[in-house]
């Protein structure tokens, strides 16, 4: 995976190589492993991570920060990336570009929820200027296909750092750079659930 990597640069400090951000796997048997690299793209591995390939045809930004490989629909990735959101229908063979109108640009966090919805987290600018007059500018939008997205809210003041299914299975729970947790669903009903906690850095539903 460093081989994969080789020739990038991580600019908060560009004395450190790339490092993995993320891996996940396909809802599946033996499904394909994908690495995301900040900053480096994306390695496949067909063989449970004995051997990684890079897939960055067509992607325009290698600064990876998510990668969301879709349950109901087989094939679809979405990867939330530091200039924008890339989406590939064909596990990650091709890649091209897919991010939402307006001027949202740092894509960081996504999720899919029991009915198929993606949900993904995007600000207007990186982490250093959420302390700033205005914030983080936060939105969270839905889609289905990955590429047709649907604002859900744009009134989120902290920077979104993770995002995970809700307990009933429609729509998501959100942890934000300010400690909250807000619960979004597809209908664009927003409410937060809990504030006042430290920055969050990952969610995760108990049992």
């Amino acid at each position: 995976m460093r081989l994969g990597a080789f020739g990038g640069t991580f600019p908060p400090n560009p004395e450190l190589a790339p490092r993995t951000r993320v891996l996940t796997q396909e809802n599946q048997a033996n499904g394909r492993l994908y690495a995301g690299i900040e900053i480096g793209g994306v390695l496949v591995s067909d063989d449970d991570g004995q051997n990684w390939t890079k897939c960055n045809d067509g992607l325009t930004d290698a600064d990876m920060h998510q990668i969301l490989s879709a349950k109901k629909k087989p094939g679809l990735l979405v990867a939330a990336c530091g200039e924008g959101v890339a989406r590939s229908t064909d596990r990650g063979n091709k890649w091209e570009p897919v991010t939402p109108a307006g001027d949202w640009t740092y894509g960081n966090a996504l999720a899919e929820d029991d009915h198929g919805n993606i949900y993904l987290g995007i600000t207007q600018d990186r982490p250093r200027t959420w302390t700033r007059a205005g914030r983080a500018n936060t939105a969270i939008f839905k889609t289905q296909d990955g590429a047709n997205w649907q604002l859900l809210s744009e009134k989120m003041s902290g920077g979104v750092m993770d995002i995970c299914t809700a307990a009933d299975g429609n729509g998501v729970l959100i942890g934000t750079a300010d400690g909250e947790v807000v619960q979004v669903d597809s209908t664009r009903n927003t409410r937060t659930l809990v504030s006042g906690l430290p920055c969050i850095n990952g969610l995760a539903l108990g049992a």
